[in-house]
């Protein structure tokens, strides 16, 4: 420190004198005494010891205790008296079956005289004869006798079973039978643009011989033109959730004098996740109301919006849930991944098909795949959510009227969509949920005709087969295309699930590779 002092001219101080410090003379005051002077009462060995432990009164020993009765002297659990709980009583069953039997339909009978039965009018009855349907199909037997006594009900049914047919002539025989005072009267809600155009294109053609008006409400039309049909007044409202609750918030719509609220596909409407959408647009809604819920599955979401939205439901199910159409043959082809595109391509050429419906999980796959197709020489139009409501109307229009032979659709194609005559449909990508496996090859064998389903499955999609299995309850049947160049043999045997053990095992080598 010193050569820094001399460097920038600091002079050292001197230190100073330490200061004394006087130190202050205290009143001496008198110790605490000692720790071996203070008093602390006498000592362990001089206290007075209480009574010992063999002087204490315990009362009588064991031995000298009265007898009780034995346990094998007391009456059984099931001669003792019943306990009554009043305050705690069972709460009630989400749904009842229906437990009376319905009103026969004799279906042996062809023409209008077989949906006159039902008591319908003269004027639907005549429609229903329009449309070509000869005879009621047995979700249309059950249904309709039960909507039309203004219960809820909650019906479970294949996809392609006329579901709209069965809740759309009650509920128009219940319009014509009692003019509602003020609009709109009935609300359907469904999952997707396309499913909505279609119930409504179905109220159409039923009301057609009526002075009934509905319209439909669904996102990529002009919402200004909605508004307008809203003000001139309409009986039926078929609409996706979204689109009618922006309708309902900025009040261009309400619904005081709503009778019926069918909920249509609700297992597809949570799934695309409306749950929210659901539960506001029914918290707007009138609570004295019939709903009717109509799925293809029955999940435990469905279940639960089931029991906030049904009161006292008649549930109806048509076979087993889950159940794949009568008419489907299903057929996998395993594949390495590398070759998937070759072999759907070879599929496609070695098929005979008049028109099919190929399903992705993701729209950029779809967009690939029609792009592999048509550098392979085969026509394909896309369908998914990215395209505009003019370029899905356009596709299925062409699709319809047979112009196109293929399209490539996401799941947003697989509920609803009635395209008659669909021979073939591929699942390109095996879903990711095995409902969704069963709603996508319902496209084909609609109104128990028949038809044919073909999968494509590599190696890391194997666990999903064995979920689609266990859910339809049968085995798939696996094949391979003759004369296609595998690189592997492919797999025809059908895959076990694994064992606890096995699962257990693999969990222990991952284990052990992790800590080398």
């Amino acid at each position: 420190m010193g050569f820094w002092k001399r460097l920038f001219g600091i002079k050292e101080e001197t230190p100073a004198a330490p200061r004394k410090v006087e130190e202050k003379k205290h009143d001496a005051k008198p110790h605490a005494p000692r720790r071996e002077e203070r008093s602390h009462g006498p000592k362990r060995d001089d206290r007075s010891h209480g009574p010992r432990r063999e002087d204490r009164p315990h009362g009588p020993k064991r031995d000298d205790r009265p007898a009780g009765p034995r346990r094998d002297s007391a009456p059984h659990r099931s001669e003792r008296p019943a306990r009554k709980f009043e305050e705690h009583k069972p709460s009630p069953p989400p749904y009842t079956p229906v437990e009376e039997p319905l009103p026969a339909v004799h279906t042996n009978v062809t023409g209008e005289s077989a949906f006159a039965q039902f008591g319908l009018r003269a004027e639907l009855v005549q429609a229903i004869r329009d449309m070509g349907f000869e005879k009621p199909t047995v979700v249309q037997e059950r249904s309709i006798p039960a909507v039309m006594k203004g219960t809820d009900v909650l019906v479970s049914a294949q996809t392609g079973s006329g579901k709209t047919v069965a809740f759309g002539l009650p509920i128009l025989e219940s319009l014509l039978a009692n003019p509602p005072a003020s609009q709109p009267s009935v609300l359907v809600l469904a999952p997707t643009r396309e499913l909505a155009a279609q119930v409504a294109v179905v109220f159409k053609e039923m009301g057609r011989h009526t002075k009934l008006r509905g319209t439909l409400i669904c996102g990529g039309m002009d919402f200004d033109g909605q508004n307008k049909q809203l003000k001139a007044g309409v009986d039926v409202i078929v609409a996706t959730p979204g689109r009618l609750l922006d309708h309902m918030r900025r009040g261009t719509i309400a619904f005081k004098g709503l009778r019926t609220l069918v909920l249509d596909e609700a297992d597809r409407m949570l799934d695309m996740g409306f749950a929210f959408e659901i539960s506001e647009i029914m918290h707007r809604l009138p609570k004295q109301r019939q709903t009717l819920l109509f799925s293809a599955t029955l999940p435990a979401e469905v279940q639960q919006l089931s029991r906030l939205s049904l009161n006292a439901p008649v549930y109806i199910a048509i076979d087993r849930v889950g159940k794949p159409a009568e008419g489907v043959t299903q057929k996998m082809y395993p594949v390495m991944p590398h070759q998937k595109q070759d072999l759907f391509v070879a599929l496609m050429k070695a098929t005979p098909r008049t028109s099919t419906l190929v399903f992705t999980n993701t729209k950029v796959g779809a967009d690939r795949l029609v792009r592999v197709l048509e550098n392979q020489g085969i026509r394909a139009n896309p369908l998914h959510a990215d395209r505009t409501q003019s370029q899905r109307d356009a596709t299925l229009k062409r699709f319809r009227e047979k112009q196109i032979d293929l399209v490539v659709a996401t799941d947003v194609a697989a509920r609803g969509l009635d395209v008659k005559e669909i021979s073939h449909v591929v699942n390109y990508d095996i879903p990711h949920f095995p409902e969704d496996y069963v709603h996508r090859i319902g496209r084909t064998a609609r109104a128990f005709s028949v038809g044919e389903a073909l999968t494509l499955v590599t190696p890391e999609e194997e666990p999903r087969v064995i979920a689609i299995q266990r859910f339809i309850g049968q085995d798939i049947v696996r094949a391979a295309l003759e004369a296609f160049p595998y690189l592997l043999p492919p797999r025809l045997d059908p895959p076990k699930p694994k064992s606890f053990a096995d699962v257990f095992a693999h969990k222990r080598r991952k284990r052990i590779f992790k800590r080398r």
